[in-house]
């Protein structure tokens, strides 16, 4: 009876056994549940067991490398020899590219990629436009779309003359992921570089800033045939010949009062883009000696804002008529290889003989208007000019006549070329000067000067004459010593 009690049969029955009509067989829990309680028991202790490792030695994530930043510094040094040389400073597993400012690349990160995403121009395209070939078909030949080439253009239409654009011209252009053209650039001399570039709102072009370093440097040469090969062998460029022609061109007849010997000495300015010379720009002091007369000007800036070029006491260089009828500057270097191109005066002839190539612009000496043009017998094709206090000018034999009669024209205007039309026996000009109406000899004429400096502008010219001069004289002390030492060797 008691063990009942105590298994909850209380219950009384017909047999006076008394038993509770709530009981119900205890139930073994399934072997599935028991393994998954067992799983969840583990899974409790492995956490459990991470988190006191995490609480001891700290997070093992923040001991790896982030994949997404590649950082590298690289620094570049010259070894011994010249050479450069790259070391690395980096105190990560992950070697550094600094790439800020490098055409083509981006710091942004694609993930889905797993590299760096490029910039916004993906090729680069660079042709020369050939000759007869338009500007448009160049531009298409770097693979540019038609319509794109002449929007780009079109942009630019202006800043840039197209139809003055030379065979050689460069042409640059940068295209983006979808291979379209984004930018154009035009490079048609070293100071004439344009741009046009797409954007949201369309094509804009414009005329890009170049940066000149000016240099002012000293050149000195020694004639041994021909200014023009003095210049070239002393590493100068064609452009200081006419400077120096320009200069002394109311003194100095360079193809007649030029002799093996002479010398020149300037003070030129010299201009560089990104280290490479890209033309001269002003002489600030020149000197040339001729057959031992020396000849001297000196650039100066007035107060009304003209430049011009004085003398050693501020006289103009500029004077009424030139000395020579002809550009020497425009000559090629095949003929500055003549020691003597003129034939010389003849009283007879009335006139200095130019023996110079057909085809040799002439032009005229000085102001005046043309009193005839045409054909006049012996001298062939001629033009004469007359000019302020009573001179006239006189080019004979011209192959070409560019001037009517009664026209105006003005010094250094090119009237004509050299030819061999009437009696002449080979391409030659015929210059001749009348004075009151009378032949004379150009080579020993004098003529009326230009303005001289006055007043507080001569003390200043003054003042700037005796710097300049200094450092002509400078020039002289240098080539002395070199040639000092090259003879006593």
């Amino acid at each position: 009876m008691v063990l009942l009690d105590s298994l909850g049969y209380l219950q009384q029955g017909e047999c006076g056994v008394t038993r509770d009509v709530t009981w119900r067989p205890i139930q073994r829990a399934s072997a599935k549940k028991q393994k998954s309680r067992r799983t969840l028991l583990a899974l409790a202790v492995l956490l459990a067991t991470n988190l006191a490792v995490v609480l001891y030695y700290g997070d093992p994530r923040d001991q790896l490398v982030d994949d997404t930043i590649v950082e590298t510094k690289v620094d570049v040094e010259a070894d011994a020899e010249g050479q450069s040389k790259t070391t690395e400073k980096s105190a990560t597993l992950s070697a550094v590219v600094e790439l800020d400012g490098v055409d083509g690349f981006s710091r942004t990160w694609d993930a889905t990629a797993g590299m760096r995403t490029p910039a916004r121009v993906q090729r680069v395209a660079v042709v020369g436009l050939s000759k007869g070939q338009t500007v448009a078909d160049a531009v298409v030949a770097t693979g540019a779309q038609g319509a794109a080439a002449l929007d780009a253009l079109g942009s630019l239409s202006e800043v840039v003359e197209f139809r003055r654009l030379l065979p050689g011209t460069t042409l640059k252009a940068r295209f983006d992921l979808a291979d379209q053209l984004i930018s154009l650039d035009i490079h048609s001399g070293a100071l004439d570089r344009f741009r046009a570039e797409r954007d949201s709102s369309g094509w804009h072009g414009a005329k890009l800033k170049v940066e000149v370093d000016q240099v002012l440097s000293q050149v000195r040469g020694e004639v041994e045939s021909s200014l023009w090969n003095a210049l070239m062998a002393s590493g100068e460029g064609p452009k200081l010949v006419s400077e120096i022609v320009d200069i002394f061109g109311w003194d100095i007849d360079f193809y007649r009062e030029v002799f093996p010997g002479d010398t020149f000495r300037l003070l030129v300015e010299k201009n560089y883009v990104e280290g490479d010379f890209v033309g001269y720009g002003s002489v600030h002091a020149a000197e040339f000696i001729t057959d031992g007369t020396p000849h001297r000007a000196y650039r100066f800036a007035r107060a009304d804002g003209g430049v011009a070029y004085y003398d050693e006491d501020g006289q103009s260089m500029r004077k009424q008529l030139l000395k020579s009828p002809l550009e020497y500057g425009r000559m090629t270097s095949s003929f500055g290889n003549r020691k003597h191109p003129v034939l010389g005066y003849s009283r007879a002839h009335n006139g200095v003989d130019y023996g110079v190539p057909k085809g040799t612009p002439v032009w005229t000496v000085g102001d005046g208007r043309v009193i005839r043009a045409g054909w006049n017998n012996g001298f062939g094709n001629v033009i004469e000019v007359r000019h302020a206090n009573d001179w006239v000018s006189q080019y004979g034999h011209l192959s070409q006549i560019g001037v009517k009669q009664g026209q105006r024209v003005f010094q250094k205007d090119v009237i004509g070329k050299v030819g061999s039309t009437g009696l002449s026996t080979g391409p030659h000009l015929h210059y001749g000067l009348k004075k009151n109406g009378k032949y004379v000899n150009p080579a020993s004429q004098k003529f009326e000067r230009g303005k001289s400096l006055a007043g507080d502008e001569l003390k200043q010219y003054m003042r700037e004459v005796e710097t300049l001069r200094g450092q002509i004289e400078k020039i002289s002390v240098v080539f002395s010593d070199i040639e000092t030492v090259e003879h006593s060797g």
